[in-house]
């Protein structure tokens, strides 16, 4: 019962309860350096597409 969750996205164990990797994957959990430097970009980048996308569509 003490096995230790792996991060979907690196495969390495997590520490605590880990982290949503949602955009990058939509089940599991993903570890604290995975979050930072996978998952919170990608969710600014389409944060950045879809103000981009919005402001297109307003003309």
């Amino acid at each position: 019962m003490d096995e230790k969750e792996k991060c979907c996205i690196c495969g390495k164990e997590i520490e605590g309860m880990g982290n949503n990797p949602y955009p990058v994957r939509t089940e599991g959990r993903c570890c604290r350096y995975c979050n930072y430097t996978v998952v919170l970009p990608e969710r600014i980048r389409l944060s950045k597409q879809d103000r981009y996308e919005q402001g297109k569509t307003d003309d």
